[in-house]
């Protein structure tokens, strides 16, 4: 992609951002936790998309992307999601890191179901998911994927990702070690089917 494509991207990924971060100030700010748009790196046409459920607990890391925001400094996430070097100690980069691996999270986009972050998801009421699935609408649309995969029950229901798409339960949910292995095989093969 030519740099004039990346520079609108990411300009699209800022707008994006400050519409949420307006949205949030404006209704949800109590809520210390924040919000995160994007797991790491924003791409055009990925191979895939991952949507989960929500960001879950991050305050700390939150405090400084809202001094940023609230400075109009947007500053675009460049990790690979999921990556194993950057969310060494998180379950589900380790098993997004095991069943897509490196090469296919570097061209991967990561983002959720609801933007809010809490330390639980019966935190979330139907207000919050309401009030994301415009943006994350918008989200599908405008990075055009390839793929997306849906983890965790809340995901299932969303009705505008882009054809194909696979569901799987949370890794958070006990699995098996067959069960896991099955799965892992499963979500292999949709990533590579054309």
């Amino acid at each position: 992609m030519d740099s004039q494509k990346v520079f609108m991207l990411e300009e699209w990924a800022a707008d994006l951002t400050y519409r949420f971060y307006d949205l949030w100030s404006e209704k949800y700010s109590a809520n210390e936790e924040g919000f995160q748009m994007f797991a790491g790196q924003v791409l055009f046409r990925p191979k895939l998309l991952i949507i989960s459920e929500n960001p879950g607990s991050r305050k700390d890391r939150f405090k400084a992307y809202l001094a940023h925001l609230e400075r109009n400094q947007f500053v675009p996430e460049s990790y690979v999601p999921y990556s194993a070097t950057y969310h060494v100690k998180r379950r589900l980069a380790l098993w997004m890191n095991d069943f897509l691996g490196e090469s296919l999270l570097s061209q991967s986009v990561a983002t959720w179901f609801c933007f809010m972050r809490t330390k639980s998801l019966h935190e979330l009421d139907s207000r919050m998911i309401s009030d994301c699935q415009p943006f994350l609408r918008e989200i599908i649309y405008k990075i055009e994927p390839q793929k997306t995969l849906l983890v965790g029950k809340l995901t299932w229901g969303i009705k505008d990702t882009c054809k194909p798409s696979f569901t799987m339960m949370s890794p958070y949910f006990h699995f098996t070690r067959d069960e896991i292995q099955r799965l892992r095989e499963e979500v292999r093969k949709f990533v590579s089917d054309p």
